[in-house]
């Protein structure tokens, strides 16, 4: 789970849940009220993980041929299942970092 930077307080699922789904990339700390932004670390982490996922729910189904309901809830499964875990994989820092240098 993510820790936050500033408190030293490591944040719970719920609440790492709720913050992450601002689409903002600033999160505020539930306790410590201060900003926190996801590590560089996490942004190569997705950067991985979403084309893995993209892959899975594309060509598994037809690789295994699936039929269309089952295709369907095997990509719920991935969808539930990835957003579950995000928390997991989640870094927190106390300044905005970028993958790719702004120069």
């Amino acid at each position: 789970m993510p820790t936050c930077q500033n408190c030293h307080t490591e944040w719970s699922w719920k609440e790492t849940m709720k913050a992450s789904m601002i689409l903002d990339t600033r999160m505020t700390c539930p306790h410590c009220q201060q900003a926190q932004y996801t590590s560089k670390q996490t942004h190569k982490r997705f950067m991985i993980y979403t084309p893995i996922m993209l892959v899975f729910v594309i060509f598994l189904p037809q690789i295994i041929d699936l039929s269309l309901t089952a295709t369907i809830a095997f990509a719920v499964f991935l969808i539930i299942a990835t957003l579950s875990a995000t928390p997991l994989l989640l870094n927190l820092s106390n300044e905005e970092e970028f993958l790719f240098d702004k120069d």
